[in-house]
């Protein structure tokens, strides 16, 4: 049986957290929400240092709610951040080279 598609309100009208069944692309140890479309990211202690980047880069981004895809069957969202970009190409390791991520999000 197909579960009901809701608009993420319980019975009484409240809005309710939605949680994910399936494991993060962003890695264990990252907990990522989005509120009014800005995202937290935080980082638990098992979080390998990759994923670690990832959740501050993307710690304090607004998500672009309505622009969202599936590109070869993958969904694709999109994010921007206020600030300098060099920071976060530091943060990374990106200064011109090709560093390619152990979980592969670049």
């Amino acid at each position: 049986m197909t579960p009901k598609y809701t608009d993420g309100r319980g019975l009484e009208g409240r809005a309710y957290p939605r949680f994910a069944a399936i494991p993060s692309f962003f890695g264990k140890g990252i907990k990522f929400a989005i509120k009014d479309g800005l995202v937290t990211a935080d980082v638990i202690g098992v979080a390998n240092e990759d994923s670690r980047r990832i959740a501050a880069i993307l710690n304090n981004a607004h998500y672009l709610e309505n622009l969202h895809f599936t590109i070869e069957g993958r969904d694709t969202h999109y994010f921007i951040k206020l600030g300098s970009l060099e920071e976060d190409l530091a943060l990374i390791g990106n200064t011109g080279g090709g560093h390619i991520m152990e979980n592969g999000v670049n």
